[in-house]
């Protein structure tokens, strides 16, 4: 069997390919230029030193950046249950290289597993200002709001970092985030990365990223900037409190 094209389609063989050509480069491009990006936000020279005055931020046990001064943190972990992960996901909070923070964990129900873990962290890092929040309050209808608002009120420092129970910390990683707040910026947000776990699953990282905004239930890109995770200064806490999470 023989099929002679006409010029007509012929031409139209023309059109198809370069439209797939076209497509092909396309796609490529988008994901170039994803990496490329990717690499200028993980990887740019630091941002210049915050006003807030505070103590040195350390990488690997040494001073990250002699001329910046870093502000207290207040870390809320809402928890609800365990996972095989938590104590591992947990336990990276109590290991941070960060001057000043301080680890506020709540559990609403007092016989939940997950109280039993956080006090064993408790007892292993004594130097780390930690407490255990138990009980919760009810002060809206979304259960994670009610889970953290006692130590929200408790918190000592005016940047506030709320994390769920999946997400692993990297040493640096509070340093680096601190390094994306700025006079003009709330609160700072944080897209997690997942790693292999031994059980071939996957597990939340924090890696950081650039500027964004939410809150304990609320994630919000301001001016279009993406980054770290959740911290709010502590002045706006009450227009958001009940929110709920989109």
């Amino acid at each position: 069997m023989q099929l002679l094209l006409t010029p007509m389609f012929a031409d139209y063989d023309i059109l198809l390919a370069c439209g797939l050509l076209i497509f092909w480069c396309g796609y490529w491009l988008v994901h170039l230029s994803a990496i490329c990006y990717g690499k200028y936000k993980l990887y740019r020279k630091p941002k210049p030193e915050l006003s807030t005055p505070s103590l040195v931020c350390l990488e690997h046990g040494v001073p990250k950046n002699n001329n910046k001064q870093y502000p207290g943190v207040s870390i809320l972990k809402p928890l609800v249950g365990v996972d095989p992960n938590l104590f591992v996901n947990l336990s990276s909070y109590f290991q941070m290289e960060y001057p000043m923070y301080e680890v506020l964990i709540c559990v609403v129900d007092p016989n939940d597993p997950a109280a039993m873990v956080a006090n064993r962290l408790l007892d292993m890092y004594p130097s780390v200002d930690a407490r255990l929040f138990l009980g919760g309050s009810q002060v809206g209808v979304n259960p994670k709001i009610n889970n953290v608002h006692a130590a929200y009120q408790a918190a000592k420092y005016s940047l506030i970092l709320i994390s769920d129970s999946s997400i692993k910390m990297k040493k640096d990683t509070l340093c680096d985030m601190v390094d994306n707040m700025a006079e003009d910026v709330a609160i700072v947000h944080q897209v997690p990365f997942t790693c292999d776990r031994i059980d071939n699953s996957s597990e939340s990282m924090n890696v950081p990223l650039s500027d964004v905004t939410t809150d304990p239930s609320l994630v919000l890109p301001i001016n279009g900037k993406v980054q770290h995770h959740n911290r709010t200064r502590k002045q706006q806490r009450r227009f958001v409190a009940t929110l709920e999470k989109v």
